[in-house]
Protein backbone atom coordinates (compact mmCIF):
# COMPACT_ATOMS: atom_id res chain seq x y z
CA UNK A 1 0.00 0.00 0.00
CA UNK A 2 2.90 2.33 0.67
CA UNK A 3 4.16 1.83 -2.88
CA UNK A 4 0.71 2.63 -4.26
CA UNK A 5 0.56 5.79 -2.17
CA UNK A 6 4.06 6.86 -3.25
CA UNK A 7 3.33 6.56 -6.96
CA UNK A 8 0.59 9.24 -7.08
CA UNK A 9 2.71 11.50 -4.89
CA UNK A 10 5.68 11.08 -7.25
CA UNK A 11 3.44 11.78 -10.23
CA UNK A 12 2.09 14.89 -8.55
CA UNK A 13 5.60 16.05 -7.73
CA UNK A 14 6.72 15.70 -11.36
CA UNK A 15 3.95 17.89 -12.83
CA UNK A 16 4.32 21.63 -12.41
CA UNK A 17 1.76 23.41 -10.25
CA UNK A 18 -1.18 25.00 -12.10
CA UNK A 19 -0.04 28.54 -11.34
CA UNK A 20 3.31 28.00 -13.08
CA UNK A 21 1.57 26.45 -16.10
CA UNK A 22 -0.73 29.46 -16.29
CA UNK A 23 2.23 31.81 -15.99
CA UNK A 24 3.99 29.98 -18.83
CA UNK A 25 0.84 30.18 -20.97
CA UNK A 26 0.52 33.92 -20.32
CA UNK A 27 4.19 34.46 -21.13
CA UNK A 28 3.94 32.50 -24.38
CA UNK A 29 0.76 34.39 -25.33
CA UNK A 30 2.48 37.71 -24.70
CA UNK A 31 5.53 36.68 -26.72
CA UNK A 32 3.36 35.56 -29.64
CA UNK A 33 1.41 38.81 -29.59
CA UNK A 34 4.61 40.87 -29.49
CA UNK A 35 6.05 38.88 -32.38
CA UNK A 36 2.87 39.38 -34.42
CA UNK A 37 2.91 43.09 -33.64
CA UNK A 38 6.54 43.37 -34.74
CA UNK A 39 5.82 41.53 -38.01
CA UNK A 40 2.79 43.77 -38.65
CA UNK A 41 4.91 46.89 -38.13
CA UNK A 42 7.97 45.77 -40.11
CA UNK A 43 6.37 44.00 -43.10
CA UNK A 44 4.34 46.28 -45.34
CA UNK A 45 3.26 43.60 -47.83
CA UNK A 46 0.71 41.16 -46.44
CA UNK A 47 1.12 38.83 -49.43
CA UNK A 48 4.69 37.98 -48.46
CA UNK A 49 3.60 37.02 -44.94
CA UNK A 50 0.74 34.88 -46.23
CA UNK A 51 3.06 33.23 -48.76
CA UNK A 52 5.62 32.44 -46.07
CA UNK A 53 2.95 31.02 -43.78
CA UNK A 54 1.50 28.94 -46.60
CA UNK A 55 4.91 27.47 -47.38
CA UNK A 56 5.83 26.69 -43.79
CA UNK A 57 2.62 25.95 -41.89
CA UNK A 58 1.09 24.09 -44.83
CA UNK A 59 4.17 21.90 -45.04
CA UNK A 60 4.06 21.28 -41.31
CA UNK A 61 0.42 20.23 -41.39
CA UNK A 62 0.70 18.00 -44.46
CA UNK A 63 4.07 16.34 -43.91
CA UNK A 64 5.41 16.63 -40.37
CA UNK A 65 2.27 16.11 -38.28
CA UNK A 66 1.42 12.76 -39.97
CA UNK A 67 4.91 11.51 -39.13
CA UNK A 68 4.40 12.47 -35.50
CA UNK A 69 1.07 10.66 -35.46
CA UNK A 70 2.61 7.53 -36.98
CA UNK A 71 5.36 7.47 -34.34
CA UNK A 72 3.54 8.73 -31.25
CA UNK A 73 -0.18 8.04 -31.56
CA UNK A 74 -0.17 4.79 -33.55
CA UNK A 75 3.21 3.13 -32.98
CA UNK A 76 1.86 -0.41 -33.42
CA UNK A 77 0.12 0.32 -36.72
CA UNK A 78 3.22 -0.15 -38.90
CA UNK A 79 6.36 -2.24 -38.60
CA UNK A 80 9.53 -0.28 -37.70
CA UNK A 81 11.12 -0.51 -41.19
CA UNK A 82 7.88 0.66 -42.81
CA UNK A 83 7.55 3.52 -40.28
CA UNK A 84 11.07 4.74 -41.00
CA UNK A 85 10.54 4.45 -44.76
CA UNK A 86 7.38 6.57 -44.48
CA UNK A 87 9.24 9.01 -42.24
CA UNK A 88 12.12 9.33 -44.71
CA UNK A 89 9.69 10.01 -47.57
CA UNK A 90 7.79 12.66 -45.62
CA UNK A 91 10.96 14.35 -44.35
CA UNK A 92 12.42 14.44 -47.86
CA UNK A 93 9.18 15.94 -49.21
CA UNK A 94 9.16 18.51 -46.40
CA UNK A 95 12.78 19.42 -47.17
CA UNK A 96 12.00 19.83 -50.88
CA UNK A 97 8.96 21.94 -50.03
CA UNK A 98 10.95 24.21 -47.72
CA UNK A 99 13.60 24.76 -50.40
CA UNK A 100 10.96 26.75 -52.28
CA UNK A 101 11.50 29.47 -49.68
CA UNK A 102 15.11 29.86 -50.76
CA UNK A 103 14.64 29.62 -54.50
Amino acid sequence: QQQQQQQPEEAAASTPPPCSRDALRYLMTLLCLLFQLAVAIVVHDVASVVGFLGATVGTLMMLIIPVLIIHLACPEMYSPPKKWCITACFVFAAFMSLTSLVI
